[in-house]
């Protein structure tokens, strides 16, 4: 039996992929050559449909670091197969993306310094009364 939660989930998977997928559509759109314009759509289409349900599936395997390898590998090769001035700005944005950006925001982690003024979100006090145990419909 499907319930409600699943139900939402369901629909708001839905809605995110087909966002995703009308993003890509539309910018796809404004490019000239219709191999960049299939391009962006089946990227779109591996990076948001098919590629977060094997992710998930694949979360707790041993496969995982091969797996990341091998799309790492093959997305340097076929960068450097297609366009091969964009291998070192790939490379240097990979690794500081997953290496030196983490590393510095952990780093970061000890200097966080908490400020608080009107802007924070208010506090409700108890007024006395028990609203959570009392019958509105009894009034």
């Amino acid at each position: 039996m499907i319930t409600a939660l699943q139900m939402v989930t369901t629909c708001q998977k839905c809605v995110s992929l087909n966002a995703a997928i009308f993003a890509a559509v539309c910018l796809a759109s404004r490019l000239d050559d219709l191999n960049n314009a299939l391009g962006t759509i089946i990227i779109a289409v591996l990076t948001y449909g098919i590629i977060p349900p094997v992710r998930k599936k694949m979360l707790g395997s041993k496969l995982m670091p091969f797996w990341t390898m091998f799309l790492l590998t093959g997305s340097v090769y076929i960068s450097y197969v297609s366009v091969p001035i964009v291998i070192v700005p790939l490379i240097i944005s990979a690794v500081a993306c997953l290496v030196i950006v983490p590393a510095f925001f952990v780093h970061l982690q000890k200097q966080k310094d908490n400020i608080f003024g009107p802007w924070d979100e208010a506090v409700l006090k108890d007024l006395g009364c028990d609203a959570a145990n009392r019958d509105i419909s009894a009034e």
